[in-house]
């Protein structure tokens, strides 16, 4: 994700995140989006808090390229209130 919004500089990224909601059963959905932030921190926009209200209880990943190195946040947001959650790498 953070090579994705590098190489769509100067304009913002995007991207869906595909999971299986509430764990490892058969099935996937989509679970959430991914944006980047190309001058502002990775914490949602008024914009972007806005926007979720239509999207439901997804989980909103935002990387931000403010400073030379990336950095990616995740968080829900339900009726207005952002929660930051973890990010967990799994494999590699």
């Amino acid at each position: 994700m953070v090579g994705h919004s590098f190489d769509h500089l100067p304009e913002e990224a995007c991207g869906l995140l595909v999971g299986v909601p509430g764990g490892p059963v058969s099935g996937q959905e989509i679970v959430g989006v991914m944006h980047s932030h190309t001058h502002t921190d990775a914490y949602p926009s008024p914009t972007d808090v806005e926007r979720a209200a239509l999207l439901g209880d997804w989980h909103f990943l935002i990387v931000s390229l403010r400073h030379a190195e990336a950095q990616a946040r995740c968080y829900r947001i339900t009726e207005g209130n952002v929660t930051e959650e973890p990010i967990d790498l799994l494999g590699g």
